[in-house]
């Protein structure tokens, strides 16, 4: 079993699995012999906090203003990416990370 671990290296990104030996290539045409869902090998935590709020302002009997703003990913949490999985000296390594917080607001008029 890899050892999981996090390791940065510089210029590149995170490492996940600190010993690639564990994995080797199949001869061709061989399937090999390891499972097709490595149960006990995950990929990082993924955390999400989303915020809406709105307001309404009622300016006439007929008309209303809304104000409304979305935070996504409200605290700004890094989430990386999977691990690279290809077979070869990159394998494990994370150089992605999902997009950082967006806020979005908005202005609607109802009539």
């Amino acid at each position: 079993m890899p050892s999981i671990t996090d390791t940065t290296i510089p210029g590149v990104g995170v490492q996940w699995f600190t010993n690639n030996g564990n994995f080797t290539q199949p001869a061709p045409g061989q399937f090999g012999n390891c499972a097709p869902q490595l149960g006990g090998l995950r990929g990082p935590h993924y955390t999400d906090v989303d915020l809406s709020l709105h307001k309404d302002f009622q300016m006439t009997e007929r008309f209303k203003l809304q104000f409304r703003t979305d935070f996504i990913n409200l605290f700004n949490h890094v989430n990386f990416e999977a691990p690279n999985t290809g077979i070869g000296p990159t394998m494990g390594q994370i150089t992605n990370a999902e997009p950082p917080r967006n806020i979005q607001l908005a202005l609607k008029l109802y009539f």
